[in-house]
């Protein structure tokens, strides 16, 4: 969500660094107000707020960043795929 220095659009660089990960945890806003669980939140979720941005080294096992989401959304309301 936060902008990498010096990247732009969906590409990966030749020196990409396959061991730093970015985590978005976000808060489910959901279409029932029934008690959900598992993929049921997945299949009933309306829409997404970001909550927090956690950048992980998996080579050192730990968090080496955390963030707050930036105060406009570039996607917001739109289908963004996760991977």
């Amino acid at each position: 969500m936060n902008v990498v220095e010096g990247a732009t659009g969906h590409y990966a660089a030749a020196d990409y660094e396959k061991n730093l990960y970015k985590v978005i945890f976000t808060r489910a806003h959901l279409r029932t107000d029934q008690q959900v669980e598992g993929k049921e939140i997945i299949l009933n979720t309306a829409k997404r707020t970001p909550v927090v941005e956690v950048w992980v080294d998996l080579s050192q096992y730990k968090v080496i960043d955390k963030k707050n989401p930036p105060e406009t959304v570039k996607y917001e309301n739109i289908p963004v795929p996760l991977y």
